[in-house]
Protein backbone atom coordinates (compact mmCIF):
# COMPACT_ATOMS: atom_id res chain seq x y z
CA UNK A 1 0.00 0.00 0.00
CA UNK A 2 2.72 2.46 0.91
CA UNK A 3 4.58 1.90 -2.39
CA UNK A 4 1.41 2.36 -4.44
CA UNK A 5 0.43 5.39 -2.33
CA UNK A 6 3.74 7.14 -2.99
CA UNK A 7 3.50 6.46 -6.74
CA UNK A 8 -0.05 7.80 -6.76
CA UNK A 9 0.96 10.94 -4.89
CA UNK A 10 3.78 11.55 -7.37
CA UNK A 11 1.31 11.27 -10.27
CA UNK A 12 -1.09 13.67 -8.56
CA UNK A 13 1.73 16.17 -8.22
CA UNK A 14 3.28 15.76 -11.67
CA UNK A 15 0.66 14.79 -14.25
CA UNK A 16 -2.84 15.62 -13.01
CA UNK A 17 -4.62 18.55 -14.61
CA UNK A 18 -6.67 20.18 -11.82
CA UNK A 19 -8.95 21.92 -14.32
CA UNK A 20 -10.18 18.71 -15.97
CA UNK A 21 -9.26 16.18 -13.22
CA UNK A 22 -7.63 14.08 -15.96
CA UNK A 23 -4.03 12.87 -16.09
CA UNK A 24 -1.68 14.01 -18.83
CA UNK A 25 0.32 11.50 -20.82
CA UNK A 26 0.42 9.48 -24.00
CA UNK A 27 -1.47 6.33 -24.85
CA UNK A 28 -0.94 3.36 -22.58
CA UNK A 29 0.56 1.16 -25.32
CA UNK A 30 0.56 2.92 -28.70
CA UNK A 31 4.09 4.25 -28.54
CA UNK A 32 4.75 4.49 -32.27
CA UNK A 33 3.72 8.08 -32.00
CA UNK A 34 3.36 9.13 -35.62
CA UNK A 35 0.79 6.36 -35.97
CA UNK A 36 -1.55 7.77 -33.36
CA UNK A 37 -0.69 11.47 -32.97
CA UNK A 38 -0.43 14.25 -35.59
CA UNK A 39 3.09 14.60 -36.97
CA UNK A 40 3.45 18.19 -35.77
CA UNK A 41 3.21 17.13 -32.12
CA UNK A 42 6.47 17.19 -30.17
CA UNK A 43 7.11 15.03 -27.06
CA UNK A 44 5.96 17.92 -24.83
CA UNK A 45 2.67 18.08 -26.74
CA UNK A 46 2.18 14.34 -26.37
CA UNK A 47 2.91 14.59 -22.65
CA UNK A 48 0.26 17.30 -22.40
CA UNK A 49 -2.37 15.18 -24.17
CA UNK A 50 -5.01 13.41 -22.08
CA UNK A 51 -5.54 9.87 -23.31
CA UNK A 52 -8.57 7.66 -22.70
CA UNK A 53 -6.72 4.40 -22.02
CA UNK A 54 -4.17 6.05 -19.75
CA UNK A 55 -6.89 7.76 -17.70
CA UNK A 56 -8.88 4.53 -17.45
CA UNK A 57 -5.76 2.89 -15.95
CA UNK A 58 -5.34 5.78 -13.51
CA UNK A 59 -9.01 5.44 -12.55
CA UNK A 60 -8.57 1.73 -11.88
CA UNK A 61 -5.39 2.33 -9.88
CA UNK A 62 -7.02 4.85 -7.53
CA UNK A 63 -9.99 2.54 -6.96
CA UNK A 64 -7.56 -0.28 -6.09
CA UNK A 65 -5.68 2.06 -3.76
CA UNK A 66 -8.94 2.97 -2.00
CA UNK A 67 -9.80 -0.72 -1.60
CA UNK A 68 -6.34 -1.40 -0.19
CA UNK A 69 -6.79 1.40 2.35
CA UNK A 70 -10.15 -0.05 3.39
CA UNK A 71 -8.64 -3.53 3.70
CA UNK A 72 -6.01 -2.23 6.12
CA UNK A 73 -8.82 -1.45 8.52
CA UNK A 74 -9.09 1.21 11.19
CA UNK A 75 -6.02 2.84 12.67
CA UNK A 76 -4.37 1.47 15.78
CA UNK A 77 -1.65 2.90 18.00
CA UNK A 78 0.94 0.97 15.98
CA UNK A 79 -0.37 2.10 12.56
CA UNK A 80 1.78 4.28 10.38
CA UNK A 81 0.39 7.52 9.03
CA UNK A 82 0.10 6.03 5.53
CA UNK A 83 -2.02 3.17 6.88
CA UNK A 84 -4.38 5.64 8.55
CA UNK A 85 -5.18 7.62 5.43
CA UNK A 86 -8.87 7.31 4.58
CA UNK A 87 -9.92 5.44 1.48
CA UNK A 88 -12.28 8.33 0.71
CA UNK A 89 -9.44 10.53 -0.55
CA UNK A 90 -8.46 7.95 -3.17
CA UNK A 91 -12.07 7.37 -4.15
CA UNK A 92 -12.36 11.14 -4.56
CA UNK A 93 -9.49 11.16 -7.08
CA UNK A 94 -11.11 8.30 -9.01
CA UNK A 95 -14.45 10.12 -8.97
CA UNK A 96 -12.71 13.17 -10.42
CA UNK A 97 -11.18 11.13 -13.24
CA UNK A 98 -14.61 9.72 -14.01
CA UNK A 99 -16.10 13.22 -14.13
CA UNK A 100 -13.26 14.38 -16.37
CA UNK A 101 -13.67 11.45 -18.74
CA UNK A 102 -17.37 12.18 -19.10
CA UNK A 103 -16.95 15.94 -19.48
CA UNK A 104 -13.90 15.93 -21.73
CA UNK A 105 -13.85 12.62 -23.62
CA UNK A 106 -17.40 11.26 -23.83
CA UNK A 107 -19.04 11.63 -27.26
CA UNK A 108 -22.75 10.88 -26.85
CA UNK A 109 -23.43 11.36 -30.55
CA UNK A 110 -21.00 8.53 -31.34
CA UNK A 111 -21.54 6.36 -28.28
CA UNK A 112 -17.88 6.05 -27.31
CA UNK A 113 -15.11 7.99 -25.58
CA UNK A 114 -12.67 10.05 -27.64
CA UNK A 115 -9.19 8.58 -28.05
CA UNK A 116 -7.58 11.62 -26.43
CA UNK A 117 -7.55 15.39 -26.00
CA UNK A 118 -4.68 17.01 -27.84
CA UNK A 119 -3.31 20.31 -29.03
CA UNK A 120 -0.95 22.78 -27.46
CA UNK A 121 -2.61 25.76 -25.84
CA UNK A 122 -6.24 24.75 -26.41
CA UNK A 123 -6.90 21.02 -26.28
CA UNK A 124 -9.51 19.46 -28.56
CA UNK A 125 -11.03 15.99 -28.71
CA UNK A 126 -9.87 13.45 -31.25
CA UNK A 127 -13.07 11.72 -32.41
CA UNK A 128 -11.37 8.36 -32.91
CA UNK A 129 -12.29 5.34 -30.79
CA UNK A 130 -9.44 3.60 -28.94
CA UNK A 131 -10.19 -0.12 -28.54
CA UNK A 132 -8.19 -0.75 -25.36
CA UNK A 133 -9.29 2.47 -23.69
CA UNK A 134 -12.97 1.81 -24.39
CA UNK A 135 -12.62 -1.70 -22.95
CA UNK A 136 -10.74 -0.58 -19.83
CA UNK A 137 -13.23 2.23 -19.13
CA UNK A 138 -15.93 -0.43 -19.11
CA UNK A 139 -14.05 -3.12 -17.15
CA UNK A 140 -12.80 -0.76 -14.42
CA UNK A 141 -16.16 0.98 -14.06
CA UNK A 142 -15.05 4.44 -15.23
CA UNK A 143 -17.92 4.36 -17.74
CA UNK A 144 -21.41 4.74 -16.31
CA UNK A 145 -23.93 1.98 -16.96
CA UNK A 146 -25.43 3.91 -19.86
CA UNK A 147 -22.02 4.73 -21.30
CA UNK A 148 -20.91 1.14 -20.94
CA UNK A 149 -23.91 -0.15 -22.88
CA UNK A 150 -23.31 2.41 -25.63
CA UNK A 151 -19.57 1.69 -25.81
CA UNK A 152 -20.08 -2.06 -26.17
CA UNK A 153 -22.84 -1.60 -28.75
CA UNK A 154 -21.30 1.17 -30.86
CA UNK A 155 -17.48 1.13 -30.70
CA UNK A 156 -16.26 0.09 -34.18
CA UNK A 157 -15.27 -3.57 -34.52
CA UNK A 158 -14.03 -5.09 -37.78
CA UNK A 159 -14.09 -8.60 -39.17
CA UNK A 160 -11.10 -9.95 -37.24
CA UNK A 161 -11.41 -8.08 -33.98
CA UNK A 162 -11.14 -4.69 -32.30
CA UNK A 163 -8.82 -2.20 -34.02
CA UNK A 164 -6.28 -0.33 -31.90
CA UNK A 165 -8.10 2.82 -32.99
CA UNK A 166 -10.71 3.68 -35.56
CA UNK A 167 -10.84 5.13 -38.12
CA UNK A 168 -7.32 4.27 -39.20
CA UNK A 169 -4.93 6.80 -40.79
CA UNK A 170 -4.84 6.45 -44.56
CA UNK A 171 -1.33 6.28 -46.05
CA UNK A 172 0.35 5.44 -42.75
CA UNK A 173 2.22 2.15 -42.29
CA UNK A 174 0.56 -0.73 -40.45
CA UNK A 175 1.47 -1.40 -36.83
CA UNK A 176 -0.88 0.21 -34.36
CA UNK A 177 -2.51 1.82 -37.38
CA UNK A 178 -5.07 -0.32 -39.23
CA UNK A 179 -4.24 -3.48 -37.29
CA UNK A 180 -5.79 -5.85 -34.77
CA UNK A 181 -3.82 -6.58 -31.60
CA UNK A 182 -4.94 -9.84 -29.94
CA UNK A 183 -4.63 -8.49 -26.40
CA UNK A 184 -6.84 -5.50 -27.27
CA UNK A 185 -9.46 -7.86 -28.66
CA UNK A 186 -9.13 -9.96 -25.47
CA UNK A 187 -9.89 -6.94 -23.27
CA UNK A 188 -12.72 -5.97 -25.59
CA UNK A 189 -14.20 -9.46 -25.32
CA UNK A 190 -13.92 -9.28 -21.51
CA UNK A 191 -15.70 -5.91 -21.47
CA UNK A 192 -18.43 -7.16 -23.78
CA UNK A 193 -18.96 -10.30 -21.70
CA UNK A 194 -19.23 -8.29 -18.48
CA UNK A 195 -21.61 -5.91 -20.24
CA UNK A 196 -23.87 -8.81 -21.25
CA UNK A 197 -23.39 -8.22 -24.97
CA UNK A 198 -23.14 -11.79 -26.19
CA UNK A 199 -23.31 -10.71 -29.84
CA UNK A 200 -20.12 -8.67 -29.39
CA UNK A 201 -18.42 -11.66 -27.73
CA UNK A 202 -19.32 -13.94 -30.63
Amino acid sequence: YDIVRRSAEADLHAVRDPATELFDGESSFMDWREQSYPRWMQPADIYRSQNLGTNAVHYGAYRVLANMARALGPCTDSSTQSQCEPAAQWDSVADGIQRGMTAQLWQPERGWFAQYRYGRTYLARSPRAEGLGEALASIYGAASGEQRRAVIARTPVVAYGTPSFWPYIAGERFYHNATIWPFVTAYWTWAAAEGGNTRAVQ
